[in-house]
């Protein structure tokens, strides 16, 4: 009967050591997934933080160029002369409604 019993143990225990065998590979293979994730994540926040700073870089070179003082008072210029004759207008009418009310005060 002893026998039996030691058999028995020893299936148990060889069981047992084969379980915790699987599931040590089991851990390891999460272990290692999390560690590929891991890397992946910081290789794509490296090269999102890489592209960011390229795009910032290129934009920053862009608008230096493109925004210098020349280019900026010659746009006004452009500008001012196209509103000019309008606002000349305007301001004329609104000093001709004006001159009655001014003559009333002096």
């Amino acid at each position: 009967m002893t026998d039996g019993k030691d058999s028995l143990s020893e299936t148990n225990i060889e069981s047992l050591s084969q379980s915790i065998d699987r599931l040590e590979k089991s851990l390891d293979s999460i272990s290692h997934s999390q560690r590929t994730s891991r890397t992946a994540v910081l290789a794509g926040s490296l090269l999102l933080f890489l592209m960011f700073c390229i795009v910032s870089f290129n934009l920053f070179k862009t608008l230096k160029t493109q925004l210098n003082e020349e280019t900026i008072q010659a746009a006004l210029q452009m500008k001012a002369e196209e509103l000019l004759p309008s606002l000349q207008e305007k301001f004329a009418k609104a000093a001709m409604k004006a001159v009655p009310t001014y003559r009333k005060l002096t």
